[in-house]
């Protein structure tokens, strides 16, 4: 067995006793570091191909890292023993950096069959599949391992883009107005979830997203016609907890997005102006779609969401603000996986606020666009 640079040494270690179940093992660290030696890299082809002819074995079993989706794998190349061809190459889910039972027994059944196709190398005796040993590993190998364990994913994004508010409120002393043009923004997120197995098709946790405004200025116009410049917030502030429903199986299988949460939008000044600092906020709740495409490495995603504003800042009620509003808005994007642990992703949020006031209807808009890298170890 040959283990790639990433994976683990627990999982590495809980293949190996899989295979000393099923077959005479020969330890591989002696062609690692042989490899490493002469430069080269140990699960290489030219390490293959120049070193291997001298280790007088049937069958590699070389172990890399990998990931379906959002699941992390581990993923088994099976090479022929003299010359290093790939015979198959098959991938299996963790439950952290635990093999499960039937994967256990999957890789088994790989290793068998790839050594039933093998030629067996000079000097060694009896049969290259051991049934007894088969039976043996079976009789031996813990029940609890039969018993899927729970996935934990965790994601951390972080990003820029841009963003605009809008804000009107009919007041007895006039309309109060905010017009912005399009300010830098930055957006950051955090995100963890659990699935009851590596197959499950539900997948439910809890994610945390807070956008605001970077260097914005806005002009006020004072009621004996002079304007002021001052330096002001935008900022948007997202807790919710997500449930998420696989319609289908595979990795292209369109899922259910359903969240329910807080939001609390914000603007202030940093000098009093015309339009007094003020905060909206209450539950919201989202129902969308998430495509994959390209197995999985494009992903598309849309969830309009309805919100009940319960609470409003002091200022707003004191300048005409009535009852329990509500917001209409809307997230949607793409992300494209990077690496096995990394994506891109293109955000776009917007929420329409209904204001009503004495005077009559107000609005509070605001719109964030960002471009963010996502971790997912």
């Amino acid at each position: 067995m040959v283990a790639g640079p990433r994976v683990h040494t627990s999982i590495a270690s809980q293949v190996n006793d899989v295979l000393r179940g099923v077959a005479e093992v020969v330890d591989g660290r002696s062609f690692a570091r042989r490899a490493q030696r002469e430069g080269l890299r140990p699960t290489s082809d030219t390490a293959y191909e120049r070193l291997l002819g001298e280790e007088n074995v049937a069958l590699v079993v070389e172990l890399q890292r990998g990931r379906i989706r959002f699941i992390p794998t581990v993923r088994v190349i099976y090479r022929e023993g003299r010359g290093g061809f790939v015979l198959l190459e098959t991938q299996h889910p963790l439950s952290g950096l635990r093999l499960l039972g039937a994967e256990r027994r999957r890789i088994a059944d790989e290793v068998r069959l790839a050594l039933a196709v093998t030629t067996r190398p000079p000097g060694s005796s009896g049969p290259a599949i051991s049934d007894e040993l088969r039976r043996d590993a079976d009789d031996d190998r813990p029940r609890d391992e039969d018993e899927p364990g729970s996935v934990i994913e965790v994601e951390i994004a972080a990003g820029a883009g841009m963003g605009t508010r809008s804000f009107r409120l009919p007041t007895q002393a006039g309309e109060l107005r905010l017009d912005t043009t399009p300010f830098p923004a930055a957006r950051v997120d955090l995100g963890l979830h659990m699935r009851p197995n590596a197959e499950s098709r539900l997948r439910a946790g809890f994610s945390l997203g807070y956008a605001t405004s970077i260097g914005l200025r806005t002009t006020d116009r004072r009621i004996d016609g002079s304007t002021r410049e001052t330096g002001s917030r935008s900022q948007r502030l997202d807790a919710q907890v997500d449930l998420d429903v696989r319609l289908g199986r595979g990795r292209e299988a369109v899922e259910l997005l359903v969240a329910l949460g807080w939001t609390l939008r914000r603007f202030s000044t940093e000098a009093p102006v015309t339009l007094p600092d003020f905060g909206l906020g209450g539950p919201r709740l989202g129902v969308g779609l998430r495509v994959p495409l390209l197995g999985g490495r494009l992903v598309l995603y849309a969830m309009p969401d309805l919100q009940l504003l319960v609470r409003a800042s002091d200022a707003l009620r004191d300048d005409g603000l009535e009852g329990t509003s509500i917001a209409l808005g809307a997230a949607a994007g793409v992300s494209l996986r990077l690496a096995d642990a990394l994506r891109a992703r293109l955000d776009y949020r917007e929420s329409h606020a209904l204001l009503s006031s004495e005077r009559g209807d107000g609005r509070d808009v605001d719109r964030y666009v960002a471009l963010q890298l996502v971790y997912a170890p």
